[in-house]
């Protein structure tokens, strides 16, 4: 939440994190700050939170130790408890959590600057740090955490995405199509089974806010598609993998919509956007 106060020279602005209990409604503020990025732990109350990236630190990272990077807490909302889950081992701010449907690894950005960063992973069970080096872009990992699928974006799109799958040690492949000219594939998403991968193309290039949503059987088979739309952001599977959920359309009319995979059939759900799902 991001509250502005009228002011002399404009507005004041407060930031804060706020959670809110669908069945009981009590609303509770969390973070006094900024953050950069938030992942529930899959199956807990337990958030996952990256602090704001600190500009200073973005310029003179690696040539002065009075900024120091920040790492990624969690708090434990059953408690009110913060533990500091991943120190930043490389001098490295830390943003982005993303963790495994397994719980096991979280995934985030070692901050290179304000907007780009590399990919590394923390092992909870065994506390291990481990960083690619590679900026990977939008990732999504499958459901046991074995492997991940990317798009390698790096800032703004360029035409030249395409989607990898990757083990998580071992070595890429291309993954799906590989478009000639200015077409281009993103944003994937695992299944909740793993066994497909939703993904974006955007087939008249990176000029364009037409967006083809595409399902992949990682068993074989050619891509399928369930339509195009404008301004697509996010996709999200529902738990059953049965429908892919998204919001399109432009502001202030955007739709989320449910299209079902079997034969692309839409739902509307609701006006609104930046659509998540529970996990039951």
């Amino acid at each position: 939440m991001d509250v502005g106060t009228p002011s002399a020279n404009g507005y004041d602005y407060n930031y804060g994190v706020w959670v809110i209990n669908l069945i009981t409604g009590e609303q509770r503020q969390i973070l006094d700050t900024r953050f950069a990025g938030m992942a529930w732990k899959p199956g807990t109350h337990i958030l996952a939170y990256g602090h704001e990236i600190d500009m200073d630190h973005s310029i003179s990272r690696g040539e002065s130790d009075t900024v120091q990077p920040k790492g990624i807490h969690t708090i434990d909302m059953d408690n009110g408890e913060i533990h500091y889950l991943v120190a930043p081992e490389r001098g490295y701010a830390l943003s982005s959590p993303n963790w495994s449907p397994d719980g096991r690894f979280l995934a985030f950005s070692e901050r290179l600057s304000m907007e780009t960063g590399m990919f590394a992973y923390y092992d909870i069970e065994n506390q291990e740090y481990v960083a690619w080096d590679e900026s990977l872009g939008s990732a999504s990992w499958s459901p046991d955490g074995s492997l991940l699928t990317y798009d390698r974006r790096y800032y703004t799109w360029t035409g030249d995405e395409r989607l990898y799958l990757r083990p998580r040690q071992g070595d890429e492949r291309l993954l799906g199509p590989d478009y000639e000219g200015p077409a281009f594939a993103a944003q994937p998403l695992f299944s909740p089974a793993g066994d497909q991968i939703a993904y974006l193309a955007r087939l008249e290039g990176p000029m364009t806010d037409m967006a083809t949503i595409m399902v992949l059987d990682l068993a074989g088979g050619e891509p399928k598609s369930l339509g195009q739309f404008e301004d697509v952001w996010e996709l999200a599977w529902v738990p059953d993998g049965s429908h892919v959920v998204f919001s399109f359309g432009l502001y202030p009319s955007r739709q989320i919509v449910a299209l079902n995979i079997s034969d692309g059939s839409q739902t509307v759900l609701a006006a609104g956007d930046q659509v998540t799902l529970a996990g039951q």
